[in-house]
């Protein structure tokens, strides 16, 4: 009997773990949630990624915190959460146990990698925010990079044990992009975006030497050779308008500051290296998602791997040398056998700025639009996934390797169709969501087109341009219904634009460098003019009519033409009838970069964004006011990011908040409002 239980004892235990890490993957979109947030869809972007010494753990910094995946078991193993902005940086001390992240919020976090609790905070009071965290080889020193506004660069040596600053380096050569102490500990190397790489002392912080490395270009990445004998330095020229500028692998020789061997790969080709232990093998990450492997010695092509559809954006190698990490803004990790080049496993889930977001009749489908940025800033690769909101998963992805202004993004309200505006001629594109196919592509604009908006029914598009033109389409015929034309007064740009429920009248919000932030009322059958509301004091960076059509509600954030964004930062209710202030609603102390109302009227979210105000803090929040008082009724904490689209379900009992975190979290709202 006691060898029967025994039996049935220990099969369902190995049945239950046999199943652990199906139900434990999924677990993910609940970790670290919010007070007040039931699910989160996506994991953020990815700023770093390093692996354990032992390799069995890769740290992932995202925007959100850090991810600690399982090499083995390919599951996730923690998500590390305590910075209040996106986490910049991470490194693993030499014997594993301790994990440092650094990010934007100016601060240094100190991990237990077996617990995943935190051991120590280390506020520098310098840092505006943090850009690089290094161990050097005895664990017992924590270099940190940082960046003081409108003072420069910085780096501070903290003592690990004690969490005591040590010493600090000023130098104020710009950005530090890359750190690296020698093998022995007592050299560190810095690269700067200023074409220098500076030799530190550390036990005295003296500077040891300067290299002009790569005159005109900035560093991105700095490795010592194993025997520290040899410097091995990668550039990027400053700007990427010149498509003829090119990235350089140079090596050094440290005593002598000669150069070595030098190395030139063509910029429109790559867009992140990464090094191998040895330092005799270099991976480039490609625009095209392809990544090739590099002999140093020889400058040969070794291996080239496939498997990611779009630019690789971040990568890491295994401490053996045999496995290759790498990040694409395909949202994927993929982990690489270097010695066969192919995959050996694909983590998902990782996301950029969510832009705009629509929930799906059914209740149960959030279809939501990214902009992945690739290396060129002012490119953005634009996505539309589609969520399952009861479990989280990802059901679908769509679209990718189209050029579309950060902005220019917009899904008719049923889901089906997405309209995006194309930097390169101006033109905007149709497309079918359910296709991924190509509708339409409507010419006519001669300037950056920097908003899009569908009516109600999904029959119009309202574009807004920086040529002062609005125009209103035809979408079922891709013609242009009615072109406002240059609207009077001094408007540079249309920066928001939104139909009433009946699709009869069109809000346009408006800026321009004379300070003239107006919103437009237009007639969109006759083109007329109804009202010019004026009163916000920053740039009009959302606009939204309530269900009834009779209030509008606008948001403002700064003033982009003055140094210190003079900006209200309020909330204004207009009646649409007569075009007069309703109230203002105050309690952001940052941009108000999105609004929704409740599907009753009677609630409106706003989500906030970025503030010249209280010492330059962000406010990134959600708030929930009661339109009738006007009174706050929630505040939402949650994102690390801008707060670029709030949405309702139809019941109003759950809020979707998307954010340049990556991430779109869902609230529960009281059933009683």
């Amino acid at each position: 009997m006691k060898t029967t239980l025994f039996f049935l004892s220990t099969l369902l235990i190995l049945s239950v773990l046999f199943f652990l890490p199906c139900s434990f993957a999924q677990d993910y979109t609940q970790w670290a949630l919010p007070e007040g947030a039931k699910l989160r869809l996506g994991k953020g972007y990815i700023n770093e990624m390093q692996f354990s010494p032992d390799g069995k753990l890769l740290a992932v910094a995202s925007s959100i915190g850090v991810w600690l995946y399982d090499t083995e078991t390919y599951q996730e193993r923690a998500l590390l959460t305590g910075h209040t902005a996106l986490v910049s940086s991470v490194c693993f001390s030499p014997d594993g146990r301790v994990l440092a992240s650094g990010s934007l919020d100016g601060t240094i976090r100190l991990w237990d990698v077996a617990t995943g609790t935190p051991q120590r905070a280390l506020t520098s009071t310098s840092f505006d925010y943090v850009t690089g965290v290094r161990f050097s080889p005895d664990g017992g020193t924590l270099a940190c990079a940082g960046h003081v506004v409108e003072m420069g660069s910085w780096i501070e040596l903290w003592d690990v044990a004690t969490g005591t600053l040590r010493r600090s380096l000023p130098d104020f050569l710009g950005e530090v992009l890359s750190l690296d102490f020698s093998p022995d500990g007592q050299t560190l190397a810095s690269g700067y975006e200023a074409d220098k790489v500076l030799l530190w002392d550390v036990a005295t912080g003296a500077l040891r030497q300067t290299f002009i490395a790569h005159p005109g270009a900035r560093i991105n990445s700095v490795r010592f050779s194993a025997d520290g004998e040899t410097l091995v330095s990668a550039s990027q020229e400053k700007t990427f308008q010149n498509k003829n500028k090119a990235y350089t692998i140079g090596m050094w020789d440290v005593a002598s500051r000669e150069p070595l061997k030098r190395l030139t790969v063509p910029i429109d080709a790559v867009s992140s290296l990464c090094w191998s232990p040895d330092r005799q093998t270099w991976a480039s990450g490609n625009l095209d998602g392809t990544i090739r492997l590099w002999d140093v010695a020889s400058s040969e092509a070794l291996k080239r791997l496939t498997g990611h559809t779009d630019a690789v954006s971040n990568m890491g190698w295994s401490p053996d040398g045999q496995t290759l990490a790498s990040a694409s803004w395909d949202g994927t990790i993929r982990l690489w056998d270097v010695a066969t080049g192919l995959p050996r496993h694909t983590f998902t889930g990782h996301t950029s700025h969510v832009s705009n977001m629509y929930w799906r009749a059914d209740g149960q489908t959030l279809v939501c639009g990214y902009k992945d940025g690739k290396v060129q800033l002012w490119d953005d690769n634009g996505k539309v996934r589609l969520w399952d909101v009861v479990t989280g998963v990802l059901r679908r992805t769509y679209f990718g390797g189209y050029t579309v202004y950060d902005s220019s993004l917009s899904l008719s309200a049923d889901g089906r169709m997405l309209a995006s505006a194309s930097e390169e001629d101006k033109t905007i594109r149709l497309w079918d969501v359910a296709t991924g196919t190509l509708r339409y592509t409507l010419p006519g604009h001669t300037r950056l087109v920097s908003s899009l908006c569908f009516s109600a029914d999904g029959q119009m598009l309202a574009s807004g341009s920086w040529g002062q033109t609005i125009r209103v389409w035809d979408v079922a015929t891709s013609t242009s219904l009615k072109t406002l034309g240059t609207p009077p007064g001094n408007t540079e740009y249309v920066s928001s634009l939104d139909f009433s429920p009946d699709g009869q009248t069109l809000a346009s919000g408006e800026g321009s460098k004379n300070q003239d932030y107006v919103i437009r009322l237009w007639d969109v059958t006759t083109g007329t003019l109804h009202h010019t509301l004026t009163g916000h004091t920053g740039e009009i960076l959302s606009v939204c009519f309530s269900p009834d059509g009779q209030t509008l509600a606008s948001g403002n954030g700064q003033n982009p033409w003055t140094e210190v964004g003079m900006a209200d930062y309020t909330i204004q209710l207009w009646d649409v009838a007569t075009g007069e202030l309703r109230k203002t609603l105050i309690g952001h102390f940052g941009s108000v970069s999105s609004l929704c109302w409740s599907p009753d009227g009677q609630t409106l979210a706003s989500g906030g964004g970025y503030s010249h105000g209280e010492a330059g803090r962000p406010d990134y929040k959600v708030r929930v006011w009661d339109v009738a008082t006007g009174e706050l009724r929630r505040t939402l904490i949650g994102h690390t990011g801008e707060i670029l689209s709030v949405r309702f379900s139809a019941a109003g009992q759950t809020l979707a908040s998307g954010s340049a975190d990556g991430t779109v979290l869902l609230w529960q709202m009281n059933p009683e409002k």
